[in-house]
């Protein structure tokens, strides 16, 4: 694409032009493409957690070491007890994962440990419409790394979902840190609300102050996907492979989007599920 038309986003712009003619059609944005939860994406994993028989969820314990024994996988517990199970999926991220892989298998700990992540803050403001000079007419903007500037990017999140913001106002998200700027990703919170506010001063003309302001700290939440990715992750399948009812997922391997782990995660359950059943085949088929 680059060397027919001179650069990757000019391409783009072609081909999207030609697929709106093959359409009939030359609309702009995909108002589709934007979904999510209208009580957020907690009601999810209540709906989810809600469905499930009760004591089948253990929050804030946490797993010491993962082992393998009498073909049941072990697994100790920070309080000291023990699980056994016919399998286990590893959704942690890769480099938790890696930790409870040393016990049964260095070479894939090795390779998990490899996926390197980056860290990421999200700032949310608060402005009452009438302060903000711009129309606000998109979902948000993405800042080059070449402007030098502390945001990476900007999402109108009020304008994307419904029911972000009370009537009158506008939420709007700004991202920091990044695998290319991680020094801004230190900085405290007040100075990360500064230094937002006058990024919305500089690039949508907004001088009032945010009558709300919030950020969320992401630390090594960003998994990077560098070229040889591809070769890492099927090695590191290769060897989850070599273990009977062992299964990864997470946003390390396919995909960081949320439709992407969900699909991780159903692949993984599935990839266990039939594992098992074709273990207790062959072991019915060994009965006398």
């Amino acid at each position: 694409m680059e060397e027919e038309h001179g650069s990757i986003i000019r391409a783009m712009m072609i081909e999207q032009r030609k697929a709106q003619r093959r359409q009939g059609s030359d609309s702009g944005a995909r108002y589709s493409l934007f979904m999510s939860l209208k009580g957020g994406m907690q009601t999810l994993v209540d709906a989810i957690s809600a469905r499930l028989p009760e004591g089948t969820i253990r929050l804030n314990r946490c797993v010491r070491l993962l082992s393998k024994a009498n073909d049941l996988w072990d697994i100790l517990m920070d309080d000291g007890t023990r699980l056994n199970a016919d399998g286990v999926i590893i959704a942690t991220s890769a480099h938790n994962a890696a930790v409870l892989s040393e016990g049964f298998d260095p070479s894939l700990a090795l390779d998990l440990a490899r996926i390197q992540y980056a860290s990421s803050a999200v700032i949310n403001l608060g402005y009452r419409c009438e302060d903000i000079p711009h129309p606000l007419d998109s979902f948000g903007f993405i800042v080059p790394i070449v402007e030098r500037r502390p945001i990476i990017a900007c999402s109108f999140s009020s304008v994307k979902f419904a029911g972000r913001a009370p009537e009158g106002n506008a939420l709007l998200r700004c991202f920091i840190g990044g695998a290319l700027q991680p020094d801004v990703y230190e900085w405290d919170d007040d100075s990360l609300i500064g230094a937002m506010c006058k990024e919305m001063r500089d690039l949508l003309g907004i001088k009032a102050q945010p009558i709300f302001a919030m950020v969320h700290h992401h630390p090594q939440s960003m998994p990077q996907y560098p070229v040889g990715h591809l070769e890492q992750i099927s090695r590191i399948n290769y060897r989850v492979k070599q273990h009977r009812g062992l299964a990864i997922a997470g946003n390390a391997y396919g995909g960081v989007g949320i439709p992407d782990c969900i699909h991780s995660g159903e692949s993984a359950a599935e990839a266990v599920v039939n594992d098992i059943g074709r273990y207790s085949n062959q072991c019915r088929g060994m009965l006398p």
